[in-house]
């Protein structure tokens, strides 16, 4: 989709996924749920392609080897980045609604 000038990819959010109930859900159980799927999709990307491409077979082994002594900066920058990045999204999808509401899109 072509919009103001930039193209965007747009999808639809499939109907059979559910949305995640995050009522009484604390910071800390959502820190440790998306450590989880952090890791799970690290470690799917790492398996994706069997080692074809030269992707090394143990990320943990890769990653503990490339931040060793500095987890904690690797952990703040990765959180930085990914707050910056959920941000954007919001203020992507807040021009998208109104340029919807509005017929300004250009399908």
């Amino acid at each position: 989709m072509s919009f103001l000038g930039g193209n965007y990819s747009v999808r639809e959010r499939s109907p059979y996924k559910e949305s995640l109930d995050t009522t009484g859900v604390d910071l800390s159980s959502l820190t440790n749920l998306a450590e989880q799927w952090g890791v799970m999709l690290a470690n799917a990307h790492c398996r994706s392609d069997n080692g074809q491409y030269g992707t090394p077979t143990s990320f943990e082994t890769v990653a503990r080897n490339l931040f060793a002594g500095q987890q904690d900066a690797f952990k703040t920058e990765v959180a930085d980045f990914a707050l910056r990045y959920a941000n954007q999204v919001y203020t992507d999808f807040s021009l998208f609604r109104t340029s919807l509401s509005q017929n300004k899109l250009c399908v």
